[in-house]
């Protein structure tokens, strides 16, 4: 069996820091290394690290991916970004399964602390879990018979906006169902007769509407990738 230690490792840059992660496993993922004809100073050290506190091995795991140039980012958020867009490539291939790669993306959300680029697959777990107990959701089009349908389309729409670059602000718009434009929300002012008597909604900025369509939707995340194409072509 092949094994791409790069995409393993990756997964282990992620996991390393989710509560209850095993530290033992690094010490494996050396182990698998040097079977396979790797060598470094700091691969010595590790495999023999098994009963050494999770700081220690940490530090010696991040020393031996430095010294095999593997060729991962040093700084955690492109770690992140790079090992989701390994995922939604395997999944979309068709190399791994939709199950398994939602299950790393949710990894991935949770390590994030709540990056905009990774928080709609932990807000599709939220709506799978209240879908489970019969409560209602607001994404259109997901349903319990459809969710590997919806979490694969979920994956499209992510990696074209990651190969597209389009900046988080970009990202994060919402449609109007009133005047049909993409929009950042802006308050506006209102008011009631019992208390709070001021208080604030968000609105679009272009014609203050409240009816709103938020970038969760499948349907805006196409709009947005279609807005951002276009002004590509034109700029």
């Amino acid at each position: 069996m092949v094994v791409n230690f790069k995409e393993n490792t990756e997964q282990l840059l992620v996991e390393r820091l989710l509560k209850g992660f095993d530290p033992s496993r690094l010490v494996e993922w050396a182990r698998h290394m040097l079977a396979e004809g790797a060598y470094t100073d700091s691969l010595i050290k590790l495999v023999t690290m098994e009963k050494s506190n999770k700081e220690e091995i940490e530090k010696y795991f991040l020393r031996s991916i430095e010294e095999l140039d593997l060729n991962i980012p040093a700084d955690l958020e492109s770690q992140l970004q790079e090992y989701a867009n390994d995922i939604a490539r395997q999944v979309l291939n068709g190399d791994i399964t939709v199950d398994y790669a939602f299950l790393q993306m949710l990894k991935v959300a949770k390590v994030s602390n709540k990056d905009f680029r990774f928080l709609g697959f932990a807000e599709i777990e939220e709506d799978l879990d209240n879908l489970f107990y019969g409560k209602k959701v607001k994404r259109e089009g997901l349903n319990l018979d459809t969710q590997k349908a919806y979490i694969l389309q979920e994956f499209k729409l992510f990696s074209t906006m990651e190969m597209l670059d389009i900046p988080l602000a970009f990202r994060q718009q919402e449609y109007c169902m009133i005047c049909g434009n993409l929009t950042t929300p802006v308050p506006k002012k209102k008011y009631s007769i019992t208390r709070p008597f001021i208080y604030h909604v968000l609105s679009c900025e272009h014609c203050r509407s409240e009816r709103l369509k938020s970038a969760s939707q499948h349907f805006v995340k196409k709009k947005i990738i279609d807005s951002f194409v276009v002004k590509g072509t034109t700029n």
